[in-house]
């Protein structure tokens, strides 16, 4: 699941909250995942000086080094912000009582 997934799926299950606020948190948090990714393919010494079998993420073929900006991922969900396709929710893009 990418960015632009994430958000519709975090728009539906947020109703309460405004497209922007929603929009900002998927923004933030993939932003976070793609500077931190690399640090889980890396095991310290004492876990590699263990005899039972640890998962040694020799299997995960995810790639561990993201760009950062995600550019076109996070143009696609602010084109989606501004559009008026208020098909993936049933509420009004900014509801009243929310900053």
């Amino acid at each position: 699941m990418g960015p632009v997934a994430m958000f519709k799926k975090a728009i539906q299950i947020l109703k309460h909250h405004p497209l922007e606020a929603v929009g900002d948190k998927v923004k933030k948090f993939f932003k976070y995942y793609a500077v931190n990714r690399h640090k889980m393919t890396v095991l310290t010494p004492s876990i590699h000086a263990e005899k039972y079998g640890c998962e040694d993420n020799r299997y995960d073929l995810r790639p561990f080094l993201y760009n950062v900006k995600w550019t076109h991922q996070f143009n696609q969900i602010d084109s989606i912000i501004n559009s008026d396709q208020d098909v993936l929710t049933d509420r009004p893009k900014n509801p009243q009582g929310i900053d």
